[in-house]
């Protein structure tokens, strides 16, 4: 494990200030808006073209895509293409709003045809929760009222279809109408309720937000992390007890390319460290740290049984406490593990956090990231060798990847503003 000075950092800066700007941005800003329909184009092959002409719409990306051209149109500012990424955000929320509101049971559809027409007319609370992370991201970044208002309708929905009055935390899978289908709890949808709630509440400056942002906050961390290994629970029973882990249709999981569900209950890698950063989030609108222990916690597993030290980047699942049984590596676990352990070094000054960051920035940028357009592959085996190179589908766009440079990029700017500040070789 080598140490990690002050010019490694300011280069992994470079190359992510790069990659975002002359890669990411560029490739959806030129290939993502539908022109014929509207909404957004998202399936795309390994040479960057559209593979998928029929291109079913997932109510998931579709608002992770509202999100990342908002987002990518904050960080330009103003001039032509600040200009050109807020149109494009401004188009996907109105084919949002149009195609995907059921304007009779309220809620957000989990699917439609390209032209917008109803496919899957379910209630999935995981893809509801990026409808409130997409419309409050837009609303932030150009004050757009009613953008606002669709969230927290939606979230007002949220309280009397989805919460769960018995046991806490809320029903993820409803029919149409709003009909519960199945008990199981995730980590995976309350992380991003949490995340979606996290961005509302700083957008509304709402008590009630921030009352619910607190109470998911709290669930996550009583019931949905393991006290003893520090990792984060895949699946629970309706009342929180941990159970084996049961197929769920609409899930990355059950569709990606060769899905399987593991046998025995795991833990994802992924999930764990991105929790670190989301709920390091949560805090700052809420305004106070929390629950630090665990945060630590959480990174201590990671980095122990989550982080290849061998060949780099970080597997995709394993048990509670052992080896990683699933050793493939995926563009998402990879994006949000590199926002995590910086947000971990940050917390506890660990360097072996850093050094793992620069070990899974490394090996993405070698075996993940496409050197043509800038946009990551979907998944590699261990040692990085293609298992799904495909750029696009109805599960990926910017979200993941370009989120990931956004975050890392603040944060390696603190820590070189304060390396800077008190060593010119960046030692503690």
């Amino acid at each position: 494990m080598s140490s990690v000075d002050l010019a490694a950092l300011r280069e992994i800066r470079s190359q992510v200030g790069d990659l975002l700007e002359k890669g990411i941005i560029p490739f959806w800003d030129e290939r993502a808006t539908d022109q014929s329909e509207g909404g957004y184009l998202t399936d795309f092959g390994a040479d960057g073209r559209c593979q998928n002409t029929a291109h079913d719409k997932y109510l998931v990306t579709q608002a992770r895509m509202v999100w990342a051209f908002s987002m990518f149109a904050e960080h330009v500012g103003s001039g032509s293409l600040g200009d050109r990424l807020r149109d494009a955000a401004r188009q996907g929320v109105g084919f949002l709003r149009e195609n995907f509101w059921d304007p009779v049971h309220g809620g957000w559809r989990w699917s439609t045809r390209r032209d917008g027409s109803p496919l899957d007319s379910a209630k999935i609370m995981y893809g509801q929760t990026f409808a409130i992370y997409g419309l409050s991201a837009f609303s932030g970044v150009t004050g757009d009222e009613q953008a606002l208002a669709w969230a927290e309708e939606t979230f007002d929905l949220f309280q009397v279809a989805a919460s769960d009055l018995v046991h806490g935390g809320y029903v993820e899978n409803f029919t149409e109408d709003w009909r519960p289908e199945g008990t199981v709890k995730t980590l995976d949808t309350h992380l991003h309720l949490m995340e979606a709630y996290t961005a509302l509440a700083n957008v509304s400056g709402s008590h009630i937000h921030r009352r619910r942002l607190q109470e998911v906050v709290t669930l996550i961390c009583t019931h949905l992390v393991d006290p003893v290994s520090g990792a984060g629970r895949n699946q629970t029973a309706a009342d929180f007890t941990p159970q084996p882990p049961v197929p769920v249709a609409r899930t990355w999981n059950v569709e990606r390319a060769d899905g399987q569900v593991a046998a025995t209950d795991t833990t994802s890698y992924g999930h764990n460290l991105e929790l670190i950063w989301l709920l390091g989030k949560a805090g700052e609108v809420l305004g106070s740290p929390i629950a630090p222990e665990l945060r630590a916690k959480l990174g201590d597993h990671a980095l122990r049984y989550g982080v290849d030290w061998q060949y780099g980047g970080v597997f995709r699942e394993g048990p509670h406490s052992g080896t990683a049984t699933d050793q493939d590596k995926e563009w998402w676990e990879q994006a949000e593990a590199l926002v995590g352990l910086l947000d971990l070094y940050e917390l506890t000054g660990n360097r072996e956090a850093l050094s793992a960051f620069v070990s899974v920035w490394n090996f993405c940028l070698q075996y993940l990231i496409d050197r043509d357009t800038g946009e990551w592959r979907t998944r590699v085996n261990r040692t990085g060798m293609p298992l799904d190179s495909t750029l696009g589908s109805v599960w990926k766009g910017p979200y993941h990847s370009g989120r990931s440079a956004l975050e890392t990029l603040a944060r390696l700017d603190r820590i070189i503003e304060t390396w800077e500040s008190t060593s010119s070789t960046g030692e503690s």
